[in-house]
């Protein structure tokens, strides 16, 4: 019987635009019931963005076929295309998110960390937390680890590590209402 070597790959994504940035703090997970970081990458489809991350599932899948040669192996690291997957409900996911229409997405997390650090475009510390900072639309990149794993299959998997803030982008959403949004409906 072979025995089992962890083997692990740093790597710096492309850029992407960040979506449900739970990253300032850890967060419980319902599907897993784990505290931990999350977000979503978006990539348009057909953008320079998305060559380099489609090169990076193939690094991922390369680094795989050197830790388990020919046997077979689950890959974590692929891109998700947003107008071909459907969710729970069976909705397209670009049906249900406008945002996500034409986009590739990944899911980064990392449920092992006590913290994540997040900075911005000059690799100073920033308080992800602050929404007026850190929100659904602003283009980031971020530091993952590859890592395998033999049990209960073998596979690939992705550790989120850290996250740069590169640039403002299009908020997503609705804008936080003010009192002035409703001070006609006060008036009635």
């Amino acid at each position: 019987m072979a025995t089992f070597k962890h083997q692990t790959k740093q790597l710096t994504t492309p850029e992407f635009v960040i979506s449900y940035p739970k990253i300032g703090e850890r967060v419980l997970n319902e599907m897993s019931g784990k505290m931990g970081f999350s977000c979503d990458a978006l990539v348009k489809k057909g953008t320079p963005s998305a060559d380099k991350w489609l090169e990076l599932e193939k690094t991922a899948e390369e680094f795989g076929k050197e830790c388990f040669g020919v046997r077979k192996f689950e890959n974590w690291v692929t891109l998700t295309d947003c107008d071909e997957e459907h969710n729970a409900e069976g909705v397209l996911l670009s049906d249900k998110n406008p945002e996500l229409k034409g986009m590739f997405k990944v899911k980064l997390k990392n449920e092992r960390n006590a913290s994540l650090p997040v900075a911005d475009h000059e690799l100073k510390e920033i308080d992800a937390n602050d929404v007026a900072i850190m929100y659904g639309g602003c283009v980031c990149r971020a530091v993952i680890v590859l890592s395998n794993y033999s049990k209960p299959k073998a596979g690939i998997t992705k550790r989120l590590m850290a996250v740069q803030k590169i640039r403002d982008g299009e908020k997503f959403g609705t804008e936080d209402p003010t009192l002035v949004t409703y001070l006609d409906d006060f008036a009635e």
